[in-house]
């Protein structure tokens, strides 16, 4: 056991410090020591268990579905998406309103915010992890993307965060509200297992996961798109 604590912790430190995961850095020092699985409960059947036995996202990120304009872009990681992004990482969604509320789909702790210029598009972003696991390996991103590229748009951005580093958030509670700044502003809402993005939709209790199938789907030309292709 001690093992294995020892291999969190740096697992945990080497993460926070490398810059790595497109911005996706824990602050370790801020959340404290990594906290462990009940002696027995590895990983890999918590991955089992939450895919088949129990629904991890009960709800979808947004609190108010009128504040969505729809599904944009769904999860993708083969050859053959339905989009032009080819792969892709996550679920983004496009409000149809200035400052729409995004929620914690899951309970957990918040593990990283964190303003980040994103290089492959030029726009400021700021990123949002809650771990709900406690383990440091599984959680939930939460991109806000403005779409604006100056320091003004993220700095407003990140004062529509309501959460910081450390923070224990429950079923519902608010983790933000997207600033529209330019065309096609966005939250990306991601799912990671062991530091992999993964599928969400196997994580999504039914009801979660038909409302966003009908909202991705209600699209023109998107009628036979699922949420993971």
């Amino acid at each position: 056991m001690r093992a294995t604590r020892v291999l969190c912790l740096l697992l945990a430190a080497w993460f926070a410090g490398s810059g790595a995961w497109g911005g996706w850095a824990i602050d370790s020092e801020s959340y404290g020591e990594a906290k462990l699985l009940e002696d027995g409960f590895e990983s890999g059947d918590l991955r089992a268990w939450s895919s088949t036995t129990h629904s991890i996202l009960d709800l979808p990120p947004y609190a108010d579905q009128s504040e969505m304009a729809g599904l944009l872009w769904p999860y993708c990681d083969s050859s053959e998406c339905p989009s032009p992004l080819h792969t892709h990482d996550g679920l983004d969604f496009t409000p149809n309103q200035n400052l729409a509320v995004f929620h914690a789909a899951a309970p957990g702790v918040v593990t990283n915010v964190d303003p980040y210029f994103n290089p492959g598009n030029g726009y400021w972003q700021v990123n949002v992890a809650v771990d709900y696991a406690n383990d440091h390996t599984h959680g939930l991103n939460y991109a806000f993307e403005p779409m604006g590229d100056s320091t003004a748009d993220r700095d407003a951005q990140l004062a529509e965060i309501d959460v910081v580093v450390g923070q224990t958030v429950a079923l519902g509670d608010v983790i933000g509200r997207l600033v529209v700044v330019g065309a096609h502003a966005h939250l990306h809402f991601g799912l990671f297992e062991d530091w992999d993005q993964v599928c969400p939709e196997p994580f999504m209790s039914e009801a979660v996961r038909t409302e966003l199938r009908d909202l991705i789907q209600s699209e023109p030309g998107h009628e036979d798109w699922e949420i993971c292709n």
